[in-house]
């Protein structure tokens, strides 16, 4: 069973449109697609210094289940886009997916 009480937060979800340009090039770009109420949890962080220093942020995030929400989507959280790793119907109910995104 679902606590909607549980998701507190608002995710966005942004599908890719491809279109070219005057000199034939494929530019992309991600518009919006939907908008769901969702459980956001910050999974982990890393952090390498190889050349530069960058962070990776995982999140995990839970939604009512939706058939259009796929790894081809991109979600937008408090104005960062992060990209869907996977998408998981994890007791096959088809009642919530958790999914695994990665900012950046």
């Amino acid at each position: 069973m679902i606590n909607i009480g549980r998701y507190i937060h608002r995710v966005e979800f942004l599908i890719a449109t491809h279109q070219k340009d005057e000199f034939k090039a494929v530019q992309t770009t991600w518009v919006p697609l939907f908008t769901r109420r969702a459980r956001v949890i910050t999974k982990s962080t890393k952090t390498t210094t190889d050349i530069t220093p960058s962070t990776q942020i995982e999140l995990e995030i839970r939604v009512r289940f939706h058939p259009d929400i796929t790894a081809e989507l991109q979600v937008k959280f408090n104005n960062q886009l992060y990209i869907i790793d996977s998408v998981i119907d994890y007791d096959n109910s088809g009642s919530e997916l958790q999914i695994k995104a990665i900012k950046q």
